[in-house]
């Protein structure tokens, strides 16, 4: 196999959750066993088109706005000369805003189109409801329907995917994440009182929980505080940071809509515990990530967790700030078990590799051309 056309939302270093980590990863590791690879990308970060060229890899970045970009969808024929010069052998979609180009490429070029789920957009209508174009359920039903094969990170992950749309059940593969081999930080260098969630701000993500929780926390702990790395709809976010004001926890409160990769390293280095309270939500990617570091993970019960030890995780139901609460104070109070997750993850993560996910790729690829 020569090429193949990437499509995403999310690429270094404009990255805000699982999505960019994944694209990023592997693409550059499709790169290393020889594969060419072109990147699309949008951002709200650029307001020009850029590339970078590295070895067997182009990334195009394309800004988030008219003509390139509208209705949630990258426009094909605004960038269709920025595309590629040869027609590749294979387009893989990894984000509903790929739709138009995914479509675009299968048909010009006829070739086969491979779409990776990150987040399963279930939005719910009334009856004669139409969701239109621009909505990320309707889009994810036409790649559903456009794609030679579906790939879900973990079995749980197909089973539901089946149970919903039993048409697509002999399309689905499941291609299990990579995690980079991170030296997991002693535990003695993280403060005792520093949490972390990274990505999204969506209603999905849980995070009214997370601050009704920590506004109890604080009560035991005044010292607490948690960083939020991500960003979202903007009035989203304006009513989710109001929320903080009417529990007076803002001071409690770092937010940073983007930071650098090494940034964020060090911030997983030196948290307490990362939380991810998710009410809807598929595999985690950043939840590995956490892991990854030797950091202690706080998770709801909807986020997919299957190929993890359960002794790296605290499960929690979701929306239940109470038992959010308790968690917290369990792993502020109790340093030793932070102590115990680093040491067994760092073992643990050496089964899983970015070489690996890109060789399962690969195999998929190949069966289609």
């Amino acid at each position: 196999m020569s090429s193949i056309l990437m499509v995403t939302s999310e690429y270094e270093p404009y990255i805000f959750g699982g999505l960019g980590v994944a694209t990023t990863n592997l693409a550059r590791y499709l790169a290393k066993m020889g594969v060419q690879v072109t990147v699309i990308s949008h951002s709200s970060e650029i307001d020009e088109i850029m590339t970078v060229n590295e070895q067997n890899l182009q990334i195009i970045y394309i800004p988030q706005f008219v003509p390139y970009f509208s209705d949630a969808q990258l426009r094909p024929e605004a960038i269709a000369s920025f595309l590629v010069n040869q027609p590749p052998d294979l387009v893989h979609v990894q984000s509903v805003s790929g739709l138009l180009i995914g479509n675009f490429a299968k048909s010009k070029w006829n070739i086969p189109l491979v779409y990776t789920i990150h987040n399963f957009e279930n939005e719910e209508f009334e009856a004669g409801d139409n969701p239109g174009d621009s909505s990320p359920s309707w889009q994810q039903e036409q790649l559903f329907a456009l794609a030679d094969i579906i790939v879900v990170s973990c079995g749980s992950d197909k089973r539901q995917l089946m149970n919903i749309h039993p048409l697509w059940k002999d399309k689905i593969a499941v291609v299990p994440w990579g995690v980079n081999n991170h030296e997991a930080s002693p535990p003695i260098q993280r403060g005792n009182s520093h949490l972390l969630y990274v990505g999204k701000l969506d209603e999905r993500k849980g995070l009214e929980t997370l601050f009704y929780a920590l506004s109890q926390v604080v009560k035991e702990h005044p010292e607490a505080n948690l960083t939020m790395v991500g960003n979202g709809d903007i009035e989203y976010e304006e009513s989710l940071f109001e929320l903080a004001k009417t529990l007076k926890i803002q001071k409690h409160i770092i937010h940073y809509p983007w930071i650098s990769r090494d940034e964020l390293t060090d911030l997983y280095k030196t948290c307490t515990a990362a939380i991810f309270p998710h009410v809807k939500e598929w595999s985690g990617l950043t939840v590995l990530e956490a892991i990854s570091f030797g950091l202690p993970v706080i998770a709801s019960t909807f986020v997919t967790t299957e190929i993890m030890p359960h002794s790296f995780l605290t499960k929690i139901p979701p929306k239940n700030a109470k038992k959010l609460a308790t968690a917290i104070n369990y792993h502020i109070s109790n340093s030793a078990s932070a102590f115990r997750v680093a040491k067994h993850a760092k073992l643990w993560i050496k089964g899983y590799s970015w070489a690996r996910t890109a060789a399962y790729y690969l195999i998929l690829y190949e069966k289609l051309i």
